[in-house]
């Protein structure tokens, strides 16, 4: 994956995606990544510019889902699908691999992530490069710093190159 984008997301590794009432957003989730997620649903992504949004692009998946980017960082799609949920992790991950600098075989923590990514859940995704590790946290949304910051990590080692779950904390 060549990522074209820098942000602070990027830079500190780390992603975020949370599924709100009727929708799906993140950030730190950079253009490339919403063009796997298209290619893993045997989608197109069509974009065009934001009408009211001068960083902003509003994005389609075919007739599966629509939404809009901002800065080339964040995103929004509707409607929300676990066809499109699964996409979105599995895309998520490969950057996560990127970060790490290796390949990694995700097929164990896929479903684990989709499983803690409820409605009204914001799960967010850091790589350690130097230890070859992700943590990931879930939470409710609108949760506060506090709670974000204690929410137990589930701790995911990659350094065998296969993504394989150590501790949840």
């Amino acid at each position: 994956m060549e990522l074209d984008h820098e942000c602070s997301w990027t830079r500190r590794r780390e992603t975020e995606l949370a599924h709100r009432e009727d929708r799906l957003q993140g950030a730190g989730v950079p253009a490339v990544v919403l063009m796997m997620v298209a290619r893993l649903l045997g989608r197109n992504l069509s974009a065009r510019p934001s009408t009211d949004d001068e960083y902003g692009a509003e994005i389609s998946l075919n007739d599966l889902a629509r939404g809009t980017t901002h800065d080339e960082c964040f995103f929004q799609l509707a409607p929300v699908s676990m066809e499109l949920k699964r996409a979105l992790v599995d895309a998520v991950l490969a950057l996560h691999s990127h970060y790490l600098e290796t390949d990694v075989d995700w097929s164990r923590i896929g479903p684990e992530i989709l499983e803690r990514w409820k409605p009204g859940c914001t799960v967010r995704i850091l790589s350690i490069r130097a230890t070859r590790q992700v943590k990931v946290r879930c939470y409710e949304a609108g949760a506060g710093m506090l709670a974000r910051r204690f929410a137990q990590p589930l701790r995911i080692d990659c350094s065998s190159g296969i993504g394989v779950m150590r501790s949840a904390g």
